[in-house]
């Protein structure tokens, strides 16, 4: 598969080289990454990228191609990552933490209802609150690692228009408003727990 890469990487730097066509170059070029891209190829590593690079200046392609080489590496990369694959896994882990917000709530709620001493009713409600919260904090720094970063990776060198900017974008979108449901499930829970300590503070008082 290195090879693979190597060769496509080398093909279109050539192609732009010596047609002085780069728009035409990228269309024929993306005709070969779908095709990869579907059978599985998985992206050339950083440092054959710079092999290439070399192997060209060596060749008589110069050093502007450097940008190209680069550009081609982020196309392939987006293709590659599989949006529709990346966002399922996204989708799976915050059923994991709604799960573990639910187990958490069923489990403790009834706990804080039994607790006669109000102060430490507070205490426990505070708890709650924070276990609530590390749950969130832990889906927010997925999302930004695995999501915004991947999205922003990727969209920085694709142009506005492109099938895969319009790929990438969709793949932001949906994730997005997933994770806005996983955080307005967070509040409805943060409004469980409040309204079960104000309760007892009522019953209390």
């Amino acid at each position: 598969m290195a090879d693979t890469g190597k060769r496509l990487a080398y093909d279109l730097v050539k192609d732009i080289w010596e047609n002085g066509d780069k728009d035409a170059a990228w269309e024929r070029t993306d005709k070969r990454l779908q095709c990869l891209a579907q059978s599985g190829f998985d992206i050339f590593k950083e440092e054959l990228i710079q092999d290439q690079i070399e192997d060209a200046i060596e060749n008589g392609y110069e050093l502007q191609v450097e940008e190209a080489w680069l550009m081609l590496a982020c196309r392939l990369s987006s293709l590659v990552c599989n949006p529709n694959e990346l966002r399922s896994r996204w989708f799976v882990f915050l059923e994991k933490m709604e799960a573990k917000m639910e187990q958490l709530c069923d489990e403790e709620l009834p706990k804080l209802t039994a607790i006669e001493n109000i102060e430490k009713a507070r205490l426990y409600s505070r708890k709650i609150a924070g276990q609530l919260q590390n749950i969130h904090n832990r889906a927010h720094t997925v999302y930004e690692e695995e999501i915004i970063d991947n999205y922003y990776r990727h969209g920085n060198h694709i142009k506005m228009g492109d099938a895969l900017f319009d790929r990438l974008y969709d793949f932001r979108s949906s994730c997005e408003e997933r994770y806005n449901k996983f955080t307005q499930k967070r509040l409805n829970y943060i409004e469980k727990l409040n309204k079960t300590f104000q309760k007892k503070e009522k019953t209390n008082g």
